[in-house]
């Protein structure tokens, strides 16, 4: 059986409970209730991710690291931005509670930008839940999205979707007013995970979101992190591997 499907049958169980969590009440961008009630949700929900790069002989930055934010799937997989764990030899992840824990890298998809990793425990144990699941029968232009503007000493940002990503130039992704970065996930207001960020500091458009639908159709699996490589100009067609569960 392939590592992707192994994967999916991993994460089938817990995105089927998720989907039939009670539905959570929306939130209000304007009351401050609501919003503390946000960032209360979403501290259970985004990871810190750190990563520390092969050491190279020379390298005056050999003790810095490379870190973001990710996204729990399942009990036991982390999706994120790729080049948060590019070229690493290490990585681990924290929650709101308890220790980090470490991690590796199961899939790394460089035309996506795309990561799946694997902590070494539920992560239940780092105080983060698996979260809920955007689709794109979820979304529509003005709707309200939420980020935090860390995971500590967080606030809320708010902003809307400006586009679908039915554009061709926006490349099937997701548009929005919210500008971040280090792979911070987006939340609509019933705490529905919708993608991540994509930016990274070479990028002229800052404000693309990597939707679950290009998460779910990435198929590179490798044991370690893939060097940057220019995308192909027509993909190779392949079945989608299922990080998350269609509908």
């Amino acid at each position: 059986m392939k590592l992707e499907h192994l994967i999916w049958a991993a994460c089938l169980s817990a995105l089927s409970a998720s989907a039939a969590a009670a539905p959570w009440r929306p939130v209000d961008p304007l009351d401050h209730r609501d919003r503390e009630r946000m960032v209360e949700k979403l501290l259970k929900q985004v990871v810190y991710v750190s990563a520390k790069p092969i050491p190279t002989k020379g390298d005056a930055f050999k003790d810095e690291v490379q870190d973001g934010f990710g996204v729990a799937i399942a009990p036991r997989r982390i999706v994120c931005l790729n080049f948060i764990v590019d070229k690493v030899a290490s990585v681990s992840v924290r929650g709101p509670i308890g220790k980090p824990i470490a991690a590796k890298v199961l899939l790394h998809d460089v035309e996506r930008r795309v990561a799946v990793l694997e902590p070494e425990a539920d992560v239940k144990t780092i105080g983060i839940e698996v979260a809920s699941v955007s689709r794109a029968k979820d979304r529509s232009v003005d709707q309200p999205v939420f980020a935090l503007s860390a995971t500590i000493e967080p606030y809320l940002l708010d902003g809307v979707l400006t586009d679908l990503g039915h554009d061709s130039e926006v490349e099937g992704l997701l548009l929005s007013d919210l500008r971040l970065a280090k792979g911070m996930p987006v939340f609509d207001d019933r705490a529905r995970f919708v993608g991540y960020s994509r930016t990274v500091e070479w990028d002229s458009n800052r404000l693309l979101i990597i939707s679950t639908e290009v998460i779910e159709s990435a198929r590179t699996a490798t044991k370690a992190a893939a060097p940057v490589a220019p995308a192909p100009k027509k993909p190779p067609k392949e079945a989608p591997s299922g990080w998350i569960r269609r509908k």
